[in-house]
């Protein structure tokens, strides 16, 4: 949740060479893309507080998606929003 409480944060962490990629499994889900958020929220416990929260953003268009990596080349920590 943001600290506003307005939004709900899903953040994927990934490795930082130069560049970051997300891969796609074998049905060409991309990571990150609207159709891996609801093929994830197949998986989880409808009745935890977690589906609860990324389901009712991802519906009403509230939901915030990013990377966060350590670039190894910098040391430094890296978080960018997605679009």
């Amino acid at each position: 949740m943001s600290a506003d409480g307005k939004s709900v944060i899903v953040l994927d962490s990934k490795q930082i060479k130069g560049g970051i990629s997300f891969s796609s499994d074998a049905n060409d889900v991309v990571q990150m893309s609207d159709a891996w958020i609801d093929k994830v929220l197949g998986k989880l416990d409808k009745t935890s507080s977690a589906y609860e929260a990324v389901f009712q953003a991802h519906k009403n268009g509230t939901l915030v998606k990013g990377v966060a990596g350590v670039d190894r080349r910098s040391g430094e920590l890296v978080i960018a929003k997605l679009k």
